[in-house]
């Protein structure tokens, strides 16, 4: 049981890391505004708050698309290493790393107002666990074969 929390807990912090480069990656491609940057620098969380908030509803649409790819592949890739840390046969704690990484995103939509079709994006942590799951199957199967 502890080998298969550890294995959770190894997969949220590579979601997590995941999720943050990819959302990075959106950031290169589409920068926010010079205004943006410097109140995220703040220390204020309130002065960060309402500049998102005042952000998002001009955000180009291809910036607010890298955030729910980045919860697929965060999540795809947190679940597999799970999966493969995890107890021979636990594949469930995939699972249990896209249900802990949606409940992340649903405390951060519901802090910050995001569009109604963005806040639709959280269906990508179940598809990210299912992927992770469907991914480690395979390498499981890959290397039952190969023995």
């Amino acid at each position: 049981m502890l080998r298969n929390l550890g294995a959770g807990l190894a997969g949220c912090v590579l979601g997590v890391i995941v999720i943050s480069f990819v959302e990075m990656m959106g950031h290169a491609f589409y920068p926010p505004p010079k205004e943006v940057r410097e109140a995220l620098r703040s220390k204020d969380l309130e002065v960060q708050k309402k500049a998102i908030e005042e952000y998002l509803p001009n955000a180009p649409v291809g910036a607010m698309l890298f955030v729910p790819f980045a919860w697929g592949v965060g999540t795809l890739m947190g679940g597999y290493l799970a999966g493969r840390l995890a107890n021979p046969g636990s594949h469930d704690v995939a699972w249990g790393v896209g249900g802990l990484m949606l409940l992340c995103a649903v405390t951060v939509l519901s802090a910050i107002p995001h569009p109604t079709w963005m806040q639709t994006g959280v269906v990508m942590f179940p598809l990210g666990a299912y992927g992770g799951e469907c991914l480690l199957r395979r390498a499981i199967a890959r290397s039952a074969t190969e023995d």
